[in-house]
């Protein structure tokens, strides 16, 4: 694999942040780190869903937002080969040192994908699996990603909807609550799965790509019943807990 582009500069997680750094680095990520091996088998089929539809391919430059414990990074480094690269951002020290135990030839960067200084038009995809919707703020942080894509980059991400289009969790939370006290929902616009109904409008004003509903399903043979599937060139986030995924193919 070759060197990756080098950063333009550096950049330390903005005040806004703070509270997901220190989620990911006390609470999550030690827990994440520690059950690597499950989390890969379950999430697997939604990072394959991504970079299909994201085309990545051989000799391809990809920045992997958000990789946690590698399996992402290390498959899109076998799909890009020796003449492609894999970089990663990630917030999540104890998840990062997992990743790094597992391929230590690729560049694992704990940097926040925000505010981070990419070098301009560097990458050919940015790919994010549930990686996208920690920004505390999403405009901001997809205009940076943005301007670390080629003129004919793509964009290719999974990440959850509002949990009332979620019905396989929003009826077992209402079961749950006939029973139990339920936290108080986070914010509409909070950082975290669920919560970010900015990720589309933001993803598509940064991208200046317009966007298009999820309207189709393909059968899978798998624990979930459907994965919904973008249109050709879509833009936006999923309705499905399986395939809520992305892509921007390169303009013809």
């Amino acid at each position: 694999m070759k060197t990756p582009p080098e950063r333009a500069g550096g950049g330390t997680p903005p005040e806004g942040n703070a509270e997901q750094v220190q989620y990911w680095n006390e609470s999550a990520g030690p827990r994440w780190a520690a059950g690597q091996e499950a989390l890969d088998e379950r999430l697997a089929p939604f990072g394959t869903a991504a970079m299909d539809r994201g085309r990545i391919a051989a000799g391809e430059h990809v920045l992997d937002v958000g990789c946690g414990c590698g399996a992402t990074t290390i498959e899109i480094a076998r799909r890009v080969g020796t003449n492609g690269s894999a970089v990663v951002a990630d917030i999540s020290r104890p998840m990062l040192e997992v990743a790094r135990r597992r391929a230590p030839e690729i560049p694992f960067l704990e940097a926040d994908a925000q505010t981070f200084g990419f070098a301009p038009s560097s990458f050919d995809v940015v790919f994010s699996r549930f990686g996208v919707m920690f920004f505390a703020d999403p405009r901001a942080a997809f205009a940076n990603l943005r301007k670390a894509l080629r003129p004919s980059g793509r964009l290719a991400f999974i990440c959850w909807q509002a949990l009332q289009k979620n019905p396989w969790l929003s009826l077992s939370l209402g079961v749950a609550a006939r029973h139990v006290a339920l936290q108080p929902p986070p914010a509409p616009d909070a950082p975290g799965g669920l919560s970010r109904s900015p990720i589309r409008s933001a993803c598509v004003r940064s991208s200046k790509a317009r966007a298009s509903a999820m309207s189709r399903s393909t059968r899978t043979s798998g624990p979930s019943s459907s994965v919904p599937s973008t249109r050709r060139w879509a833009s936006s986030s999923s309705s499905d807990p399986r395939a809520p995924c992305c892509a921007r193919p390169a303009a013809r």
